[in-house]
Parts: C-alpha cells; structure tokens; sequence
C-alpha cells in the first residue's frame, strides 16, 4: 500500500493518482504557513514516495528568493 505524501489523505492521494493514470510523477506545491516562511516543491511517484525536494524562501519587496536546500535521493541523482 502507497503511503500518501504528507497533506494528503490516502483517499485523496488514490483519488489524485486515478485522475491521472498516464502521470508518474507529482509535483507538489506547500505553501508557507501564515503567509511567512519556505515555499517547498516536491516530486513524487505514484507510491508517495518524496525522491526531490526544493526548498526556497522569497522576499516580497525586492522579489528575489534564496534556495535554501535542494534535495535528490541517489537513486533518482544523474537522471538528465
């Protein structure tokens, strides 16, 4: 059994999954909570499993960001 990624319940992530049965991977957005903090992107495959994570944090007067960690399991490394 798959487990979902974090935010989704198992029925939404069955439902997200059979909605799209042509896709193998899932980019997921997480907003900062209360308006402040992280953004966060993550990819994942139809199990849930969380191989690549981008985190970032913006400013909203001058609009730049700064990565703060990027993150790509090995077996997911060197892929083009």
């Amino acid at each position: 059994m798959a487990v979902p990624p974090l935010g989704f319940s198992e029925q939404l992530w069955r439902l997200t999954t059979a909605l799209r049965p042509r896709t193998t991977d899932f980019w997921l957005y997480y907003a900062p909570r209360n308006g402040g903090g992280p953004h966060q992107l993550r990819l994942c495959d139809r199990t849930g499993y969380d191989f690549a994570r981008l985190t970032w944090r913006s400013c909203a007067e001058c609009r730049r960001g700064h990565i703060m960690k990027i993150r790509v399991t090995s077996e997911w490394q060197r892929q083009g």
